[in-house]
């Protein structure tokens, strides 16, 4: 098991979300007009991404019905307000059938995202955004291969390694101003595929996990834009060219 490499094409599955930690907190009945228009500009701005709202006392998410290979259409949430601010999510790819994964063309994520947080903050012009960050949740295919052995063999120590039945590494990489945290955990993947008899078959594949969360260290005032999109530019170069290589040992 020492030997697994992971590899950018074994990804099936992909969701960017953007956290934004903003003071007062955004309290649904208490702001439920200002956050109906905020709700109308997205959808009218970027219907590629929000489309329907769904508000209750203290629930407010935006939801966006997506193609899901040639007939499936499912419907994601894109948009949630946490008790902390809201959180925008992007997906990036998903895994619709065993060997067919849908990539969802939404290629300006970071530029919608400066756009919503530049109209949030003129909604909301006594909040204070103190912390912004980028979270990438990807799902590595591992086959048949258990993927709590894979993750177990991360390990150092064979005795840790013996009998393990599930296990979660949490991993702090904290540079200059940004945390960068990465969470590694095995996964199940449910798997349906048509037979030749007509009917469908389940079976069970392996995956790994990884959660990689990039954010501002300092929450002590409140964030210009150009910090936000030094976070932005930070977090997908991070992406790109540093996580595969961190997760597979190698020097960056």
């Amino acid at each position: 098991m020492d030997n697994y490499v992971f590899n950018e094409k074994d990804i099936v599955q992909h969701t960017v979300k953007y956290g934004v930690d903003i003071r007062p907190t955004i309290l649904v009945n208490q702001e439920k007009t200002r956050l109906q228009d905020y709700c109308n500009w997205l959808t009218t701005e970027f219907p590629q991404l929000f489309e329907t709202l769904l508000i209750g006392p203290n629930e407010f998410r935006i939801q966006k019905k997506f193609l899901v290979g040639s007939k499936l259409r499912l419907e994601l949430p894109t948009l949630t307000l946490t008790p902390r601010g809201p959180l925008f999510i992007v997906p990036i790819k998903m895994q619709a059938e065993e060997n067919y994964v849908e990539e969802f063309a939404i290629h300006d994520r970071d530029h919608i995202f400066r756009c919503a947080l530049g109209k949030l903050r003129g909604i909301f012009v006594n909040g204070k955004v103190l912390r912004v960050g980028v979270i990438h949740e990807l799902i590595f295919d591992t086959g048949a291969t258990s993927s709590v052995d894979l993750v177990s063999s991360m390990l150092a120590k064979e005795v840790w390694k013996r009998g393990i039945k599930n296990i979660r590494l949490h991993l702090e990489n904290p540079r200059d101003d940004k945390n960068i945290n990465v969470d590694i955990t095995p996964a199940l993947q449910q798997r349906v595929e048509k037979i030749p008899t007509g009917l469908v078959e389940q079976n069970v594949g392996y995956g790994i996990n990884v959660k990689l969360d990039i954010n501002n260290t300092d929450m002590t005032r409140n964030l210009e834009n150009e910090e936000v999109s030094d976070i932005l530019a930070f977090a997908e170069d991070y992406m790109k060219t540093e996580l595969i290589k961190f997760l597979n040992g190698e020097e960056y």
